[in-house]
């Protein structure tokens, strides 16, 4: 689970990156590890550069569990680019998560592929008065559970 203050974190990067998409690793007790998007074209699309994989790597000493990045002006539903990517990580042989921060509406989730399905975990999202609920955060919401998408 993440805690407020982690999805606080998550929320002010992606918001200062924005209209471009942020992108970072996280590692163990919640420790986020911002990178730079290297993709040609930010605004649409993100790429995480081998260097600074290596070094937050390095830096943490362990391999992260998720990879996180932004959907400026978009919902944290999973793009077909998403998709590409967890089919690509899936068969590193590591159990990799896959978190999206939506700035509209405010919402994080959080993926994984399971055999031949993409699966939302979790869900958390700001209510009107800019709480965050779902999760751990005293809230029980239903999951939608994400079949294939192709």
């Amino acid at each position: 689970m993440l805690t407020k203050d982690t999805l606080n974190t998550l929320l002010h990067f992606a918001e200062s990156e924005s209209p471009k998409e942020m992108c970072g690793l996280f590692f163990s007790n919640e420790r986020f590890k911002p990178c730079p998007n290297s993709a040609l074209d930010p605004t649409r699309t993100f790429e995480l550069a081998y260097r600074d994989y290596a070094h937050a790597c390095l830096f943490f000493e362990e391999q992260p569990w998720a990879i996180v990045h932004s959907h400026p002006g978009k919902s944290a539903s999973l793009s077909s680019k998403d998709c590409q990517l967890m089919d690509a990580l899936h068969y590193t042989g590591r159990d990799w998560a896959f978190i999206v921060v939506g700035l509209d509406p405010v919402e994080v989730r959080c993926f994984k592929k399971i055999g031949d399905n993409y699966r939302l975990l979790a869900w958390w999202y700001q209510n009107e008065a800019g709480e965050w609920c779902g999760p751990g955060m005293g809230d029980v919401i239903p999951m939608k559970r994400y079949e294939s998408i192709t």
